[in-house]
């Protein structure tokens, strides 16, 4: 826990989806070490419990909760910012819905039964889960917010060993994209981050060779950069997706619709041809 170069979230609270594991219990222990308090939500309550220990053991003093939370569940899910709000006598200030699975082949069966639905509950219900009840709390006590989901480079593009998990993952950036413009003005800030493969419990070895091999795998340092680009005092981004790739993040804003796109261009052309005239 040593070698914080800055204690940048000393007085802030935090609730982290998924934080048993992998890029949430990264998270859980990178704002810890800045300062934060963090709610670390998980189902697993073994796994989870066990990075709370070490957190709290670490720095001698109670800087982290379990709250046990299956967010394919509304009720959990809601449930837990009220937990947060009793064990931390304040409101939380960043919220990361970072909760995910992936699916593999069960996705489209050989069998030819029902595909199963898991996939969506957990990466876009629980997304979508989250980020209402955090916007429901932090309209609850007037404060300012941040929510950022946790997305993936499968969001942006093709992945064929994984369809659903992509569609999941497509549905998040939509979600954030648009959910943003609508909390902006109320100073909730909603954005998500974008990484590609990682070391952690989702991703096999083998997969992260051959990203690394093609230079296109996140390391967890890196993933923590992203967050911390939403978490400045100063940051007004909303509806973002940062992209960690290598050593740098890209923010990837809105996109623009093919057909205004052609708009634009027409109008510069017509621009251009009446300023060769005069």
């Amino acid at each position: 826990m040593d070698g914080a170069d800055a204690k940048k979230y000393v007085g802030k609270a935090a609730l982290v989806t998924g934080a048993a594991s992998g890029i949430g219990r990264s998270l859980a222990i990178h704002l810890v070490k800045n300062g934060a308090r963090v709610i670390c939500c998980d189902v697993n309550s073994t796994a989870g419990q066990a990075v709370v220990d070490m957190l709290n053991k670490s720095l001698g003093s109670t800087v982290a909760h379990f709250v046990k939370v299956n967010v394919s569940s509304w009720e959990e899910v809601s449930a837990a910012f009220t937990t947060a709000e009793e064990v931390l006598r304040t409101h939380v200030d960043f919220v990361f819905a970072n909760a995910g699975i992936l699916g593999g082949k069960v996705c489209f069966p050989d069998e030819g039964r029902k595909p199963s639905t898991r996939m969506m509950e957990i990466n876009f219900f629980g997304v979508m889960y989250t980020i209402q009840a955090a916007i429901n709390h932090f309209r609850k006590h007037q404060c300012r917010g941040s929510v950022v989901a946790t997305a993936s480079i499968a969001g942006m593009y093709p992945l064929r060993p994984d369809p659903v998990y992509a569609a999941s993952k497509h549905a998040v950036v939509g979600l954030i994209r648009s959910a943003a413009m609508r909390t902006e003005k109320e100073k909730i800030y909603i954005n998500a981050i974008a990484p590609a493969a990682t070391e952690s419990g989702m991703v096999g070895k083998s997969t992260i060779k051959e990203m690394n091999a093609l230079g296109l795998a996140t390391s967890m340092q890196n993933i923590m950069n992203a967050f911390d680009t939403f978490l400045t005092p100063e940051c007004r981004l909303f509806g973002q997706i940062a992209e960690p790739i290598g050593s740098s993040v890209n923010l990837i804003g809105y996109p623009l619709p093919g057909t205004l796109l052609c708009m634009l261009k027409r109008r510069e052309e017509e621009e251009s041809e009446r300023g060769s005239e005069d």
